[in-house]
């Protein structure tokens, strides 16, 4: 009768452990499967594009994207008939190229991928008050020392050189003088349209 007893013992207990762990398992499939529809919502939840510079309105050639390889994925074009021009988001830099999102901002045709570094690709400069002055710097951040003073609100393009946590390295000639520097995120207006207030 104690053996029966132990043995009786023995399976209930090993019972109630396997449904515990089985338990356990269908809550470790519930976990997963509400991660993996979370990991899902992520992907489906697309970033705003906000650009952080433009393709001169006035270049009207294509602008070819390639892929890490060299290989062309596509182009763009700006369309001057249609005022379709191209805004620019710079995630990377390299020597030659910038990896870009590339958008028509009216037909919103876009295309990632690296962008050959020239002189169409720019921005504006948006120190509009009369008197105030634009400081473009020798290092991507506001303590490094001032490399060049543009002393008026000058409406002409600057071309973008490099790139660095919004930060754009920038160049241009206004006359007779050359300027250059890293141009601070909120002085920056990549706008092919308009002034940025």
């Amino acid at each position: 009768m104690k053996l029966i007893y132990i043995l009786l013992s023995i399976i209930l207990c090993s019972s109630i452990v396997s449904c515990k762990q089985g338990k356990k398992s269908v809550i470790q499939v519930e976990e997963i499967e509400k991660q993996d529809a979370t990991s899902v919502n992520r992907e489906i939840i697309k970033e705003p594009f906000v650009p952080n510079a433009v393709i001169n309105f006035e270049y009207t050639k294509k602008v070819i994207i390639r892929d890490w390889k060299g290989n062309e994925l596509g182009f763009m074009q700006n369309n001057g008939e249609e005022e379709d021009y191209i805004s620019l988001n710079i995630k990377k830099d390299s020597l030659q190229f910038f990896y870009v999102k590339a958008i028509a901002e009216i037909s919103k045709k876009n295309i990632e991928g690296w962008l050959k570094k020239s002189n169409y690709i720019g921005t504006y400069a948006r120190n509009y008050e009369e008197g105030q002055s634009l400081n473009l710097y020798e290092e991507p951040n506001n303590e490094s020392k001032i490399k060049s003073i543009v002393k008026e609100w000058i409406p002409d393009f600057y071309t973008i050189t490099k790139f660095n946590n919004n930060w754009v390295f920038v160049k241009m000639s206004y006359e007779g003088k050359d300027y250059s520097g890293w141009l601070e995120p909120k002085m920056q207006c990549p706008n092919s349209y308009t002034t940025c207030n």
